[in-house]
């Protein structure tokens, strides 16, 4: 599909006006405020610019989700609080929101192929996800149930390269017979470079290693099949 650039900053200056203002809830900071002003400024510019239509819709329930994964009115609780589920949700959101919506507002029906894409996505983002909860591990509750409070670091570094793994294999084949060939190897490129910074992730890696590494590896999955459009 083409790229709406739009659309992509809405959703680039939600997300951050989103993050940013979970962040206020936990501290009271200056830099955060307005950050928050600037990116919800600059998405309700976004959408007004866009080719809005009732497709756009499907993002409010992405929007909630996001909101009360850190905040729900009148309970002291939130949706990252009930165990097991932390991982679940922000791979959820993510793919909802990056390929879901893509998907739903420029085609009349999903196919196969699109449904091979969203499975391949959701496998992907669990499987960075769970490196973050080895990083949390001193910190999160126990009362969280994380992966890796249940099954170990070394498991969950298994899982991480298996659902990694399993994600590059369900794409490969999704595209090797169509007219995406060309991103074969900007796939199997960010694949190994996933692989690889989850075979080393572990509890005693800093705390910038994985807002850097491992969060860019969402990034680097982006730029690198963006080159070879």
């Amino acid at each position: 599909m083409p790229i709406n650039w739009v659309t992509l900053l809405l959703i680039s200056s939600a997300t951050t006006a989103l993050y940013s203002f979970l962040k206020i809830l936990k501290k009271s900071s200056g830099k955060y405020k307005i950050v928050t002003g600037l990116s919800s400024l600059t998405a309700i510019a976004s959408l007004f610019y866009s080719d809005f239509n009732t497709g756009y819709l499907i993002l409010i329930p992405a929007g909630i989700v996001g909101i009360g994964y850190g905040y729900i009115p009148i309970y002291k609780k939130n949706l990252r609080s009930i165990p097991f589920v932390k991982v679940f949700i922000i791979a959820l959101v993510w793919v909802w929101v990056t390929t879901v919506f893509p998907i739903y507002i420029n085609f009349e029906a999903f196919n196969i192929g699109h449904l091979m894409l969203i499975s391949s996505q959701l496998l992907f983002l669990v499987g960075i996800t769970v490196l973050f909860d080895i990083r949390d591990l001193k910190h999160d509750s126990s009362m969280l149930k994380t992966i890796p409070q249940t099954i170990g670091i070394r498991s969950t570094q298994r899982l991480s390269l298996t659902l990694i793994t399993l994600s590059s294999i369900l794409i490969l084949v999704s595209i090797c017979n169509s007219d995406s060939s060309r991103f074969i190897f900007p796939i199997v490129l960010t694949s190994l470079f996933s692989l690889a910074v989850a075979s080393v992730s572990g509890e005693k890696r800093s705390y910038h290693y994985y807002t850097i590494i491992a969060d860019g590896v969402l990034l680097f999955q982006g730029i690198i099949v963006l080159a070879f459009i």
